[in-house]
């Protein structure tokens, strides 16, 4: 995958599972409220790898 593309990708995954995930949290009963934890932790972690990219330099 394209470097670009995979940033563009990180950060719309990152998004995504963390606005799902919150209104699991808010919204859901007990087992999605579980489910709703995981996708907000594992999003913050994805972001991890999109820092990385947006501090890493493109190479020339």
């Amino acid at each position: 995958m394209e470097p670009k593309r995979y940033d563009t990708f990180l950060r719309v995954w990152v998004l995504v599972a963390v606005v799902v995930g919150n209104a699991l949290i808010l919204f859901g009963e007990a087992t999605l409220t579980g489910i709703g934890v995981v996708l907000v932790v594992v999003g913050l972690v994805s972001l991890i790898a999109v820092v990385r990219n947006a501090l890493t330099p493109d190479p020339a």
